[in-house]
């Protein structure tokens, strides 16, 4: 009996503990063209399986008026040729700045909770080189409404490998199977006065696993101790 007391509890104490860990990282593929609602998103690397994504929008907000356009994607000089950074054509100190909107999909049998989403971001300049000095920005990610900012400082020729940049929920945000979720990522400027671009390198979206139901999991583990008791009677 007390054997099966003992892994009664640690079933428990499984059942209801999860780890932070990474869920998925979203990179970039043939972004190295201008039209943003065709770059493909490949979700791959963590514990979740299933992930589908898309880009649906690229706005410039213009700070003299508020107006919005649509946006391309820079695609010339060394930086902006690389197909797998994510590259939008708008100078954020001086021009304004940009929201790329995403969507998520679910399409696993398992659900996650998202806690943070790590950014790597790069810099270049109008010709699409590599920044020679040290450049910074504004960068809010939101997830079904719910907002973070950071500002994210890059260091000198950062080039491709770019800066990263963990950005936390004060709440986490559940995607259960089946589900979608809206998310979008703001660049906009500093106090910094000299001009720069900024790009996305890749996301990695962090959190945990979703654990089954209270009343669920604790039916199933009653019914294991029911068998093991039975087991021992027999």
């Amino acid at each position: 009996m007390k054997t099966a007391f003992y892994i009664l509890a640690s079933l428990s104490l499984g059942a209801f503990s999860a780890q932070a860990a990474t869920l998925w990282t979203t990179t970039f593929g043939n972004a190295a063209q201008s039209d943003p609602t065709k770059v493909a998103l490949t979700n791959s690397g963590g514990e979740m399986g299933g992930i589908t994504g898309n880009v649906h929008s690229l706005q410039k907000t213009t700070y003299s008026n508020g107006q919005t356009e649509d946006l391309t994607l820079m695609t010339g000089g060394g930086v902006c040729s690389d197909a797998s950074l994510f590259t939008p054509g708008v100078n954020v100190q001086s021009s304004g700045s940009w929201t790329a909107g995403m969507t998520f999909t679910n399409g696993s049998d398992q659900g996650c909770s998202i806690s943070a989403v790590k950014m790597t971001v790069v810099s270049f300049n109008s010709t699409g080189a590599a920044q020679s000095n040290q450049r910074s920005f504004s960068l809010t990610v939101t997830i079904n409404g719910q907002e973070v900012t950071a500002t994210v400082t890059l260091a000198a020729d950062s080039g491709k490998n770019g800066t990263a940049a963990t950005l936390t929920f004060d709440a986490p945000i559940e995607l259960k199977a089946g589900q979608s979720l809206d998310f979008s990522v703001l660049a906009s400027k500093t106090n910094q006065t000299d001009g720069s671009f900024f790009g996305i390198k890749s996301m990695e979206f962090q959190g945990e696993l979703l654990v089954p139901e209270p009343a669920t999991a604790s039916l199933g583990l009653l019914g294991l101790a029911a068998l093991m008791m039975y087991r021992r009677r027999a």
